[in-house]
């Protein structure tokens, strides 16, 4: 498995301190997902095997890795995320509620992902993969079909990103899993939880599968009283954010506005009479202003930010290594950000 230039260096380092430890560690989730379908790797989690946690935790801390989570089983280092394999029992309501353990079998330890696609693994001395799930078949087939009905449902936001994954990738979703999906209970998500999922299938390539998805496992029905879909929604949602037209197009328009916040504030929001560097600036921080219908109108073609978007250097990285964990890390990313983009003028374009 062949890494962009970018990961190399912080690659070199970990593959050379795990070699005198073990030679067993794999590229696992969609890192070997997406280095087998083609795909850009935008991040590489490694899951590391034969060693036991105390030692893991101090060759993590001499590589300069730091601690993610209560139980320390993930270490970060640059774009990488370093694991022990481990195997999860829900023993308590929402997604925080598990028991942790460590599982030195990597066929036992892929039956906590999600799907078979996502339980790839890939050796990261050699490049061999271990599929133990029938994972590549799958992959080459385009569909997404659930590992274990028992772990599958005990996290029930796998039902939103069945539908998240399927408008990501354009795959289809198996039977199975469909059915398993609408036996799921859905009352214990977040709406922080239930927005990111939906954010995420609104920007996605092929986001009207992901909105037939969202009927089709009985996501729509359970969480805002609508099972029903019409050719006009899908219409909608081909050119507007999905939870705007979801708060158009269904019933509960309330619960829906409560979730994804008023239209105005929609992540693609339709264009104004004048807009400012900040707003532009503020836009640039989530797509490339190319993306925006407004671009053309205001003719933005020549603009910084037309195929790139912005980036304030604010890594969350970073802010761990300040001591910064949690809802604190999230807080303070969000504050150095907006003191960030205050400090651009409101000069009219």
């Amino acid at each position: 498995m062949i890494l962009p230039e970018r990961f190399r260096a912080d690659f070199a380092k970990i593959q050379t301190a795990l070699r005198a430890h073990t030679n067993r560690a794999y590229f696992v989730g969609g890192a070997a997902r997406d280095f087998l379908l083609g795909r850009e790797i935008t991040d590489v989690d490694i899951e590391i095997y034969d060693i036991l946690p105390d030692r893991f935790d101090s060759l993590m801390k001499t590589l300069g890795a730091i601690g993610v989570g209560k139980s320390y089983f993930v270490y970060k280092l640059g774009a990488f995320d370093l694991s022990l394999p481990r195997s999860e029992r829900k023993i308590g309501r929402g997604h925080k509620a598990f028991e942790v353990a460590w599982q030195n079998d990597p066929k036992e330890a892929s039956r906590r992902r999600d799907f078979t696609i996502n339980a790839l693994m890939i050796d990261i001395f050699n490049g061999d993969l271990s599929d133990f799930h029938n994972g590549r078949r799958d992959l080459e087939a385009k569909v997404l079909r659930h590992i274990d009905d028992r772990a599958f449902a005990e996290d029930s936001l796998r039902v939103l990103r069945a539908a998240r994954f399927a408008a990501q990738l354009n795959f289809k979703i198996a039977k199975e899993t469909i059915a398993l999906c609408n036996a799921i209970e859905l009352n214990d998500l977040s709406a922080d939880r239930i927005r990111g999922e939906l954010q995420k299938i609104s920007n996605a390539p092929f986001r009207v599968k992901g909105c037939y998805y969202l009927l089709k496992l009985g996501a729509s029905k359970r969480l805002f009283g609508y099972d029903d879909a019409t050719l006009e929604l899908f219409r909608w949602v081909k050119r507007a954010p999905l939870y705007y037209a979801l708060g158009c197009f269904w019933h509960s328009k309330r619960k829906v506005f409560s979730l994804f916040g008023e239209i105005k504030r929609a992540s693609r929001p339709s264009p104004p009479k004048r807009v400012s560097e900040r707003f532009l600036c503020a836009l640039a921080l989530k797509f490339a202003l190319k993306e925006w219908e407004g671009s053309a109108i205001f003719r933005l073609e020549r603009h910084r930010f037309y195929n790139e978007k912005l980036d304030f250097g604010i890594y969350p990285v970073d802010l761990m290594k300040e001591g910064f964990y949690g809802a604190q890390l999230g807080e303070e990313l969000k504050t150095r950000t907006l003191n960030a983009l205050r400090k651009i003028p409101r000069t009219k374009i």
